[in-house]
């Protein structure tokens, strides 16, 4: 069974001017591992989980709770 991953990203971090987009994160997630789902939590910098705890609960819960995809190709 292919392992699946979720990569969390804060979509504000004031160190790097403030509102973020993850497409370079995105990118290399996805090139580094197959089966990758990234989301970038909006209003929350690196500390997803004091920042936005009920969002990163529903997150998480939605994540697993999914079925997982059937592999089509590799």
């Amino acid at each position: 069974m292919p392992s699946i991953r979720l990569a969390l990203g804060g979509g504000f971090d004031p160190a790097f001017g403030g509102n973020l987009t993850m497409p370079i994160i995105a990118y290399s997630m996805k090139v580094a591992a197959q089966n990758v789902t990234v989301i970038t939590v909006p209003n929350s910098g690196h500390w997803i989980q004091e920042e936005q705890p009920v969002a990163l609960v529903k997150l998480l819960n939605n994540f697993f709770s999914a079925k997982p995809a059937t592999e089509t190709s590799k």
